[in-house]
C-alpha cells in the first residue's frame, strides 16, 4: 500500500486507531473524515502528502504528530477537530493551508515552525489559540486567519506587508503593534476586537481600508501616521471608548462615518494648522470627531499619562500619543498580557 485513497475511511466513527505502514507515501483527501473514534494520530516520516480535509471533523482526536516527510499541512486537514489539544511537527513544514486548524476550540497552544512562509486563509479561525508568533518568512496575513479565535497576543514580523480582510476580526486580541513593513490593512482586519485597547500603527502604512477597526469597543486612543492621506469610511465606527485621536497633516480626506458613534472623543491632536484642518474634506457622520477639542500644530508626541496597576504597587509612565508602551507580565501560561489598563489622562 503506497496510498490511502480519497475518502477511504470516511464516516468510520468507531475506528479507534490507525497504524500507517512504512510503504505509504500519500494520505488522500478526506481519507479519515468524520472518524470520531480516533484520539491520537501519528503520521510517520515516510508520508509526504497529507491531503485536503484528511481528518476533517474527526472530533475525537486529541493529539497529532506529523512526521518529517510532511512539508505542507493542506487545506482543512484538521478543521473541526474540536478536541484537538496538541500538534507536534517534527519536520520542516513550510505551508499551513486554508482552514487547517479552524474550529479547534481546545487548541490553546501551537508553535508555527520557523520555516513556514505561507499561512492560509482562516487557518486558525474560531480556534482556541491564545498566542501566536508569526514566522519571519510570512509576507501576508491572509483573510480571516485568526478570526473569532481566542488569540490575545500576536507577534507580527517585519516581513509582513499586508493584513487581509478580517484577519483578526472578532478575536480576543488585546494589543497589536503593526511593523513598518506593513503598507496595507484591509477591510475589517481588526473589526469587533472588543478587548483591543492598544494599536501601534506602522509609520509606512498607506492604506487602512473601511471598517478596519470598527467596533473595537475598548480602544481609547489612536494615532494616524503621516503616510495616510485618507481615513476610510467607518474605519473607527463604534469605537465607543475612543477618547484621543492624533491625526497627521498628511490627511486630506476623512470619509463617511469614519468616526461615527465615537461619542467619547474629547481631544484631537492635529499636526497642522487650523487653516489646514479646515481644508480637510470631512464627510458626513463624523460629528463626534469634529465636536471634540482640536489641538492644532500638535506633534505626534503630545504627552499622555497612563497609570497601570502593577501589583503590588502602581507605577505611572508618561509617553506620547501613538507611542508604544508595552507592559509584559509573564503569567503561568507563558502569555503576555496587559493588566488593568486605565483611562489615559491628557497632560
Amino acid at each position: 500500500v503506497v496510498s490511502i485513497g480519497y475518502a477511504a475511511f470516511v464516516d468510520c466513527i468507531k475506528l479507534p486507531r490507525i497504524d500507517i505502514p512504512k510503504s505509504v507515501k500519500t494520505i488522500d483527501k478526506q481519507a479519515f473524515r468524520n472518524c470520531d473514534g480516533l484520539t491520537e494520530v501519528v503520521i510517520p516520516d515516510n508520508v509526504t502528502t497529507l491531503g485536503d480535509e484528511a481528518f476533517y471533523a474527526a472530533e475525537g482526536i486529541e493529539t497529532v504528530t506529523l512526521g518529517k516527510g510532511i512539508t505542507a499541512i493542506n487545506n482543512g486537514a484538521f478543521n473541526w477537530c474540536s478536541n484537538l489539544r496538541e500538534v507536534i511537527i517534527t519536520g520542516h513544514t513550510t505551508s499551513i493551508g486554508d482552514g487547517t486548524f479552524a474550529n479547534c476550540p481546545n487548541l490553546k497552544k501551537f508553535t508555527i515552525p520557523n520555516g513556514v512562509t505561507h499561512i492560509g486563509a482562516g487557518a486558525f479561525s474560531s480556534s482556541g489559540l491564545i498566542e501566536s508568533l508569526i514566522p519571519s518568512g510570512v509576507k501576508i496575513i491572509k483573510a480571516q486567519t485568526y478570526m473569532s479565535s481566542d488569540i490575545t497576543t500576536v507577534a507580527i514580523p517585519d516581513s509582513v506587508t499586508t493584513i487581509e480582510e478580517g484577519a483578526f476580526s472578532h478575536s480576543r486580541l488585546i494589543s497589536v503593534s503593526i511593523p513598518n513593513s506593513v503598507t496595507t490593512i484591509k477591510y475589517r482586519a481588526f473589526a469587533v476586537c472588543e478587548d483591543l485597547i492598544h494599536v501601534n500603527l506602522s509609520d509606512n502604512v498607506t492604506s487602512i481600508e473601511r471598517s478596519a477597526f470598527n467596533g473595537c469597543l475598548n480602544l481609547k486612543l489612536i494615532s494616524i501616521p503621516g503616510s495616510i492621506a485618507t481615513i476610510s469610511s467607518r474605519t473607527f465606527e463604534n469605537c465607543i471608548s475612543l477618547e484621543s485621536v492624533a491625526i497627521s497633516d498628511s490627511v486630506t480626506l476623512i470619509e463617511y462615518g469614519a468616526f461615527n458613534d465615537c461619542k467619547n472623543i474629547k481631544d484631537v491632536y492635529y499636526a497642522g494648522s487650523k487653516e489646514q484642518w479646515e481644508d480637510i474634506e470631512i464627510e458626513k457622520n463624523n460629528v463626534d470627531l469634529t465636536a471634540a477639542t482640536i489641538h492644532y500644530n500638535s506633534p505626534k508626541a503630545d504627552k499622555s499619562t497612563y497609570t497601570i496597576e502593577l501589583y503590588p504597587e502602581e507605577e505611572t509612565y508618561t509617553v506620547g500619543v501613538g507611542q508604544e508602551l508595552r507592559i509584559a507580565c509573564f503569567l503561568n501560561r507563558g502569555g503576555t498580557q496587559v493588566l488593568n489598563w486605565k483611562q489615559p489622562q491628557i497632560a
